[in-house]
């Protein structure tokens, strides 16, 4: 994930934005992106690393999945390339973003508004689509690099319930993945992480498995 400083305020708003997600990496993955034919029925998982990692498309084979995760992206990248993922009018979108916006300290009033503008362009767009918002996962603080260490799941926790209260006051399922990998104390799972944010392979697995027993995932 990329830790960045806000970029310009807008004198219209006066509002903070982050383009720390406008790297070469971001560029030429949402090029590969814009050049893969869209699918009938599409189910997309949307968000950073924590989504792009996943192996979506062999945990839910014979579904017409597409992975749509850039590392390093927050809610201004996924806001900027949204234009791609609803012009197949998915049936589905599963978004998780927001652990960058944190590294990069963007409030969470700002995140929030965010997640509005998100749900506003889907809705317009492709108004059938029923998108799902999934919580933030919690990260393990004692394993984090001294980059991430801005991240505290107090902070998490934080962003969380303002994520719930989001989704609840828009009729939107929120999946609570943050309790599936939490310990008692409420870090990320130590077996499930080498470096105390990214989760391992397996740990998707138990990601669907979530998705499936909570009847988000037919």
């Amino acid at each position: 994930m990329v830790l960045s400083s806000f970029g310009s305020v807008t004198a219209q708003t006066a509002l903070p934005v982050d383009s720390s997600y406008a790297v070469p990496y971001y560029a030429q993955r949402l090029a590969f992106f814009r050049l893969m034919p869209d699918q009938k029925n599409e189910i997309v998982f949307l968000g950073n690393s924590l989504i792009e990692w996943g192996e979506w498309q062999e945990l839910l084979a014979r579904q017409p999945v597409v992975n749509r995760g850039i590392s390093g992206d927050n809610t201004y990248g996924v806001l900027a390339r949204l234009d791609e993922v609803v012009s197949s009018r998915p049936a589905r979108i599963y978004l998780m973003v927001g652990t960058n916006d944190l590294l990069s300290r963007i409030p969470d009033n700002i995140i929030i508004r965010n997640y509005s503008r998100i749900l506003s362009q889907i809705r317009v767009h492709s108004p059938k689509t029923r998108v799902y918002i999934h919580s933030l996962l919690p990260v393990n603080e004692p394993l984090l690099p001294d980059t991430y260490k801005v991240l505290t799941n107090e902070k998490i926790r934080q962003l969380n319930q303002k994520l719930r209260q989001f989704a609840e006051a828009n009729s939107i399922p929120f999946v609570n993945v943050y309790e599936v990998f939490a310990d008692d104390s409420g870090q990320l799972r130590k077996e499930l992480s080498l470096d105390g944010l990214h989760i391992t392979s397996s740990a998707y697995i138990e990601w669907v498995d979530f998705l499936r027993r909570q009847k988000y995932l037919r």
